[in-house]
């Protein structure tokens, strides 16, 4: 009986070691995205007298941008809480799923398997087309 407890214990060892490492490797990059966006909206509520009524989402196309509903302003984020600029909320329309930064604006974005399209919030025509492998 007490030959079967050691090799029973490095069988243990060994599926714990293995099942944490692959739980960190598949949530971890979650994980580390979530404290990015939760310390950046920390950062900007710490310098300024506004406070974020709701996340709209993370967005990077030349570098990470966090959006964020301040009062009835969409705010852009830099990763250091910085405000990069603001624009007057408006509701995504049905051909887009997100917000985006184009060029010092923002835009409505459609991002899909094989593309992302970018328009321009107040003419809703198409200002960039981005395709990628299908």
């Amino acid at each position: 009986m007490k030959r079967l407890i050691l090799p029973f214990l490095l069988v243990l060892l060994i599926i714990l070691f293995v099942y944490f490492n692959v739980f960190d490797l598949i949530v971890g990059p979650y994980k580390a995205k979530d404290y990015a966006t939760s310390n950046t909206i920390k950062l900007f509520e710490k310098n300024s007298d506004e406070s974020v009524k709701r996340l709209l989402n993370r967005f990077s196309l030349d570098q990470v941008y966090t959006l964020v509903l301040v009062e009835d302003e969409i705010v852009v984020l830099l990763a250091d809480g910085q405000v990069y600029l603001r624009e007057k909320y408006q509701e995504l329309p049905t051909f887009a799923n997100q917000y985006g930064v184009y060029q010092n604006e923002v835009v409505f974005v459609h991002q899909s398997e094989t593309q992302e399209i970018y328009y321009d919030m107040t003419t809703q025509h198409v200002l960039f087309e981005m395709e990628w492998g299908k």
